[in-house]
């Protein structure tokens, strides 16, 4: 049974990578040789800073501003990176069990979606891969809204997409602009510190853990009607 002292989340949103999947350092080893494919030059370490939390979008402006007419658009820069990135995607488990744990406790109760940076065509290949689909009501990809995080966009369309109320919805995000979107929201947000992941500010999270299958509403802080 849920407690019944906090108000409840009527839907729960998920971002993908890093907090799904450990899936951004391989991201970041394909934008940067995808770069250099072309003749340009960017290191794993400074493409990281782009990649974590970031849509296509912004990844394609980086580049652009880097390399300027290097691809013509996110969706060229991502298709070129995919040829590098799913490689070792095929033989690399990316699965962060103890977060796929909670999606599909959760998902028992409450409308659970995804909401990511990434391209829906490439999220619909994970969630095929770590096998959630049938936990989902929604997937949102880089197309479908705009700006990116940090901005609110996304998560109010998810909102608004499940006939949800903002701020009776609780999100789980790895990044910095990944929180700062879904507090910008006026959404719940549990900041998602894996300690083997790139250090991020989570500090704008209502709550911060080390592992997400740990997560229990009580833990919330009380939401004010």
């Amino acid at each position: 049974m849920f407690p019944e002292r906090i108000n409840m989340p009527e839907a729960v949103f998920f971002d993908m990578d890093g907090t799904l999947v450990d899936s951004e350092l391989l991201y970041a080893r394909a934008l940067a040789a995808t770069v250099c494919e072309r003749g340009g030059e960017l290191s794993v370490a400074n493409a990281l800073q782009i990649v974590i939390g970031q849509s296509w979008e912004y990844k394609h402006e980086v580049i652009d501003q880097l390399h300027p007419g290097m691809y013509a658009s996110a969706s060229e820069l991502e298709a070129c990176a995919a040829e590098f990135f799913d490689g070792p995607q095929s033989y690399m488990n990316l699965c962060i069990s103890s977060s796929l744990e909670l999606l599909r406790r959760l998902a028992k109760n409450l409308p659970v979606g995804v909401v990511s940076g990434s391209s829906r065509g490439h999220l619909l290949r994970l969630i095929e891969e770590i096998g959630i689909g049938n936990e989902l009501k929604l997937v949102l990809g880089f197309e479908d809204y705009s700006p990116g995080k940090p901005d609110p966009a996304c998560y109010n369309l998810a909102a608004k997409q499940l006939s949800m109320t903002s701020h009776r919805c609780l999100v789980f995000e790895d990044s910095t602009v990944g929180v700062l979107a879904a507090k910008a929201a006026g959404m719940m947000c549990v900041g998602f510190a894996r300690p083997e992941g790139p250090p991020q500010d989570l500090t704008s999270a209502d709550l911060v853990l080390e592992n997400l299958s740990e997560f229990e509403f009580e833990m919330l802080p009380i939401q004010q009607p």
